[in-house]
């Protein structure tokens, strides 16, 4: 991904939870030291690496220990994006024979906490994107004079839009280089570079 220019620098990686035991019952192969290990090559060989994780709150034997320790390591880690999901019990899932199944309100309660901490990171990160100029690929028309699209660090249908303000028209499909001038929570509001030149 380093050496390859036509490779996307963002990457997703599903680790789901952090702690060792939860890891194990949910037969994970990682640990969490190998996880660390991995997310920091990541971040030193390739500086402007987008990373997305999905994580599963409520899992059977989350307490409030291994929920915490998972709190610390979201903060720790700071990803770029994040979806938190509530352990669902499936009938005939080896999981949903596990003993210490999670109230589901404390699964809830415990995802509303995770992705509040997300939020403030997201947007944290997006600041750090103001001020620079990226290429979006325009998916659309918000309003008169305004688009929105992505850059390479926004899947589709799943995080947040680039929102462009051009004088110029635009069309779905176009790559347009943006100016990023704001950020928000998920979504980023940039300028058309070429607009009015």
């Amino acid at each position: 991904i380093a050496e390859e220019e036509k490779v996307c620098n963002y990457i997703d990686i599903p680790i789901q939870h952090i702690h060792p035991e939860i890891l194990r019952k949910m037969n994970r192969p990682a640990n969490s030291e190998q996880i660390r290990n991995l997310l920091s090559k990541l971040r030193k060989r390739i500086p402007h690496m987008i990373i997305r994780t999905s994580l599963i709150v409520g899992f059977p034997g989350e307490g409030e220990e291994e929920f915490q320790e998972l709190v610390d390591f979201v903060k720790e880690v700071q990803f770029n994006r994040v979806g938190v999901f509530p352990y669902s019990r499936e009938n005939g899932t080896p999981a949903a024979q596990l003993p210490g199944q999670v109230d589901e309100k404390i699964k809830e309660t415990r995802r509303d906490i995770l992705m509040s901490i997300q939020q403030r990171i997201s947007k944290k990160l997006n600041r750090q994107r103001v001020g620079q100029v990226c290429e979006v690929l325009i998916e659309g028309v918000s309003s008169e004079g305004v688009y929105y699209g992505r850059s390479y660090g926004e899947a589709p249908e799943i995080d947040g839009q680039v929102f462009v303000i051009s004088d110029r028209p635009l069309k779905a499909g176009d790559f347009v280089n943006v100016k990023i001038t704001k950020a928000y929570e998920y979504d980023l509001l940039g300028e058309d570079y070429e607009s009015g030149k």
